[in-house]
Parts: structure tokens; C-alpha cells; sequence
């Protein structure tokens, strides 16, 4: 496993489609807007943290000849060395728990994160799009975030250009969550326009059920309202979701 530092998110979302040239079975990124809110979770505290690392990409490689993984492992370390702040590798099952550790409960420091009355909100945090355009995807994300002056934490999935992201809203402010679903608004059409989804792992629910025939267009989301009369006719279960309501 290679833990690879970055002085911003845009750095490192820049190196993604080069990391993927050597089939790493897994690429996950964890930004400083997460990271510095350390305190919330000792396995955060990594000594391969410094002053200069902004963001982190975590790189795994695995497969059934050693020989094989290894090549991967030295060319992809050997093509990102000059392009981070630091790089840190680990083989032994203590550090890849300790490593790993860290990324995954980054959903759990990230929802328990508030700043005054203002929490993260999780509408948009589940897109999408092919990991060769991600990079720009990102930057718009960040320009949007910037424009409206929003905090926000970021991580995510981004060998699969998956990216978990939660703007942090005044959640009792009617103008703040009109704003918020003018960015959702925004956000998914330029997601969908790329061939992306809105909801690429956490699921539609109750939130984004009115955005969903916008991905999937009229036809196809007539037919989650047909399936739905099929298996629930009186429309008793899990009222709101996937679809509006079932259309006669």
C-alpha cells in the first residue's frame, strides 16, 4: 500500500488517471478538510502527516503473482514521488489497519463535524462521474462551494471518480436550504451531462427522489412507478422513495 501526500485536493485528483494506469485495486482520497479535524479520531493522527500535506491518497495493489504487484508498486511510486509532498509505503497488517483506519471512518468524523448551528449536509454527497474528467469535475465543485462561501468536507472513492461531499448548511435557515437544492440542481445536471450518477453508493432515499428522472429520463422512471404498483399496489411501503408517487 502507498499513502501519497499532496499539497491541495486539485493535486491530487490531478494524478488519478496516471495512478490508474497501474491497476491498483484501490484508490481512495482523503482531503484536509477532513484531516484536520483530527482530534475527533486518534487513527487519524498518521505519521505520515506534515505541514505541507493537504490531501491523501491512499493506493493499494494486490493480485496473485508478487512479482506482478511489485512492478506496479515501484512504477507508480517511482512516477508520483516527484509529484507529492511525501510518500509513505507499508506492507504489514498493522500499518494497512492503521492506514485504512483512517479513511474509513472519515464519514464519522465528517457527521459529527459542526461549525456553530451550521452541520453537513448530505445531499449531494454521493456523485459520479468518469475518472478522467474528475479532476474538473472537482474544480467546479470547489468554485461552487467558493462562490456561495460554504465550508464543506470532502473524501471519497476516486479510482471510481466517486466523490463524498457535505457542505455545511444552517439547517433552520429557509434561504440556506433553498440554496442548498439550487446547488443540487446545478451539481446534477453537469453530473448527469458527463454520463455520471447523483447516487453512485449511498442510494436515492427520501433526499434525491426528485432528481432521480433526470438520470434515468421519463421512460425508464415509468417504470420504477409500474414495478412499484406491481409489488405495492396500495403504496404502503417506503412511501417517497425512488418515486414520487405512482402514477395511474
Amino acid at each position: 500500500m502507498i499513502v501519497v501526500g499532496f499539497e491541495d485536493l486539485l493535486s491530487a485528483i490531478s494524478v488519478v488517471p496516471l495512478i490508474l494506469k497501474y491497476s491498483p485495486v484501490a484508490l481512495e482520497m482523503l482531503d484536509s478538510t477532513v484531516v484536520r479535524h483530527r482530534e475527533e479520531n486518534s487513527n487519524i493522527n498518521l505519521q505520515f502527516q506534515n505541514e505541507e500535506t493537504g490531501c491523501l491518497l491512499f493506493i493499494e495493489f494486490a493480485g496473485d503473482k508478487l512479482a506482478g504487484v511489485e512492478q506496479g508498486f515501484d512504477s507508480c511510486s517511482s512516477k508520483l514521488s516527484d509529484k507529492c509532498t511525501i510518500i509513505e509505503s507499508a506492507a504489514d497488517e498493522l500499518s494497512l489497519i492503521r492506514m485504512w483506519g483512517a479513511r474509513k471512518n472519515a464519514l464519522n468524523r465528517a457527521m459529527k463535524l459542526t461549525v456553530g448551528s451550521r452541520k453537513p449536509i448530505g445531499l449531494i454527497e454521493d456523485t459520479v462521474v468518469p475518472p478522467d474528467i474528475l479532476y474538473d469535475h472537482t474544480q467546479q465543485l470547489l468554485q461552487m462551494y467558493s462562490e456561495n462561501k460554504l465550508d464543506y468536507v470532502i473524501y471519497g472513492h476516486a479510482g471510481d471518480g466517486n466523490l463524498h461531499t457535505r457542505p455545511l448548511i444552517e439547517v433552520g435557515s429557509q434561504a440556506e436550504t433553498q440554496l442548498m437544492d439550487h446547488l443540487a440542481i446545478q451539481l446534477f445536471q453537469r453530473v448527469i451531462k458527463a454520463g455520471g450518477t447523483i447516487t453512485g453508493e449511498h442510494g436515492d432515499g427520501l433526499a434525491r427522489v426528485k432528481y432521480i428522472e433526470s438520470v434515468y429520463g421519463p421512460e425508464i422512471y415509468s417504470l420504477f412507478g409500474e414495478i412499484k404498483k406491481l409489488f405495492d399496489p396500495r403504496s404502503i411501503m417506503n412511501v417517497g422513495k425512488k418515486v414520487i408517487q405512482v402514477r395511474n
